[in-house]
């Protein structure tokens, strides 16, 4: 499945409405990479759209121990723009799963078909 760097981006900064990190608030890495399964996508894609982000000033990388993010006025503002229109549009998460679903549901339904009946040829 291949999903846009914007809506991998879009599910990090989503983490970060879920836990309602004010600007300048952050959350321990080790959070982000625990709930990051809920989104079906790969521990890689979180580290690149971290990355991302950093470099667009919207995160930054704390220097204390545990590894913490930390959300940035310009990545708060962000945030606070998408979570008011998030509820007029599907979310990330929706989309992923419709997308699956759409991806898997001939699968399931031929499991769900019976098996022709073998034929043998006649002795």
């Amino acid at each position: 499945m291949i999903v846009a760097e914007t809506d991998i981006d879009k599910a990090v900064l989503d983490l970060f409405l879920d836990y309602n990190v004010p600007a300048d608030g952050q959350l321990p890495y080790e959070t982000l990479k625990a709930e990051w399964p809920k989104y079906l996508l790969r521990t890689s894609d979180l580290d690149a759209a971290v990355r991302r982000l950093v470099n667009r000033g919207e995160l930054c990388i704390s220097d204390e121990q545990p590894l913490t993010v930390v959300l940035t006025q310009q990545g708060f503002k962000r945030c606070r723009s998408r979570g008011k229109s998030a509820a007029a549009g599907k979310s990330l998460w929706t989309r992923l799963r419709d997308t699956l679903w759409l991806e898997f549901r001939p699968i399931l339904n031929a499991k769900d078909q019976p098996h022709a009946e073998r034929r043998t040829g006649g002795r």
